[in-house]
């Protein structure tokens, strides 16, 4: 093989072309290259804590969910206390209203009873009292007895 002046002129072309490309072309697709990169790399990592971020709220929202489940379940258990509290309350207050109106109608049947025993009472008198007149009076006609005596034994009578 011949050096000639041709390969040298080309060896020559090549060099200058390798440095203009070294010099002019290669540091900005190296620039572009190493920005590409780091946008990949930067996607990457923002990925990796989007996806730690995206697990935390995961666990975050499981952990809510419990703590709603838990709460709601504590309103539920205090709401039957306290429909048994106002079942036990209501109880009681219909138990005294039975007592009180029983007792009422006690009073009632005993102001009634006492009512009708007076009544019977004094008619039993009266009847007594007209028995008693009359029974005397027939005595009296047969025996004449005086009207002084007749008052005193009515006057007993109704003591």
């Amino acid at each position: 093989m011949n050096i000639n002046a041709t390969i040298i002129g080309q060896t020559v072309a090549f060099v200058i072309f390798v440095i203009f490309c070294m010099k002019y072309i290669w540091p900005p697709l190296i620039n572009i290259i190493e920005t590409r990169q780091k946008e990949i790399n930067d996607g990457l990592d923002f990925a990796k804590q989007a996806k730690l971020e995206v697990a935390k709220s995961k666990q975050i929202a499981a952990d809510t969910i419990l703590n709603a489940r838990l709460e709601a379940e504590n309103i539920i258990k205090l709401a039957h206390k306290h429909e048994e509290k106002i079942i036990h309350d209501a109880k009681i207050l219909a138990d005294k209203e039975y007592k009180y109106i029983i007792s009422q109608a006690d009073i009632k049947i005993n102001n009634n009873y006492n009512q009708v025993r007076q009544l019977l009472y004094e008619q039993i008198n009266s009847l007594i009292l007209t028995s008693t007149k009359k029974v005397i009076s027939h005595y009296i006609n047969d025996c004449k007895i005086d009207d002084v005596i007749i008052n005193e034994i009515i006057n007993k009578i109704k003591l």
